[in-house]
């Protein structure tokens, strides 16, 4: 049965300073509940790497994230505080290339707003 927590994670977290809480149930039914929105899980050991089986197969069948390394996750920290500081658009690549053109040289383009 795969846990919330780990006693690891609850020390780690009790080191960091971060409280980690287990409860009833496991991380797996509050995937399928829809009540977890991204997955942090770095399994190491053998059971761990069974319950991370489980875990990531939860998360990849409901569409959540899943980050499986320290590296990762920082990046995943960057890319929400950018997306929460900046206002973002899309556009193809035909449309930047005539927003670039249309720009005086050495002037910055605004991307064209669809």
């Amino acid at each position: 049965m795969v846990r919330k927590v780990t006693d690891s994670s609850v020390a780690a977290g009790a080191a960091a300073g971060t409280p980690v809480a287990d409860g009833e149930g496991t991380i797996v039914d509050l995937i399928n509940d829809g009540k977890v929105d991204m997955v942090f899980n770095t399994p190491s050991g053998g059971t761990a790497r069974g319950d991370g089986y489980e875990i990531r197969a939860a998360a990849t069948s409901n569409g959540k994230p899943c980050i499986t390394t320290v590296a990762e996750f920082n990046f995943a920290v960057l890319a929400i505080e950018a997306m929460r500081s900046f206002e973002w658009s899309v556009t193809s690549l035909q449309e930047h290339e005539a927003a670039v053109r249309e720009t005086p040289q050495g002037t910055a383009a605004e991307p064209a707003r669809a």
